[in-house]
């Protein structure tokens, strides 16, 4: 299983910073717990895979499905998307106030590279 190492030089925040994480597969599952040890605030993960629910269940962590999270009354949070398939329409970025999206997944132009796209709203 994929394990993502901690660097030494990445600090945790000086305040808890609330994030939202959706996604599946053994990636986005040790980056949750990245975000977790880090203190990052997850307010939720949203997944159907079934190694993500455990997870958040053995730390007390919601764990919903994408249409309950598209009705979910958060707000103002940073959403991690971590091989996430679904496209997030830009209106529900607007009503749940997202403050900074971070999406991780396969490239489609490069087979074997890894795109990273920042997005900040603000």
């Amino acid at each position: 299983m994929l394990e993502l190492k901690l660097h030494t030089q990445i600090k945790p925040p000086c305040h808890k910073l609330d994030v939202i994480v959706i996604g599946t597969t053994g990636l986005c599952l040790e980056c949750c717990k990245l975000l977790n040890n880090l203190k990052y605030n997850i307010l939720a993960v949203v997944s159907d895979d079934k190694f993500l629910q455990k997870w958040c269940s053995e730390e007390n962590i919601e764990c919903i499905t994408y249409d309950k999270f598209k009705v979910t009354k958060y707000k103002q949070y940073i959403l991690f998307s971590i091989i996430n398939y679904r496209i997030i329409p830009t209106s529900l970025i607007i009503k749940h106030k997202v403050e900074l999206a971070i999406n991780y997944r396969p490239s489609v132009k490069n087979e074997g590279v890894w795109d990273i796209g920042v997005l900040n709203w603000k």
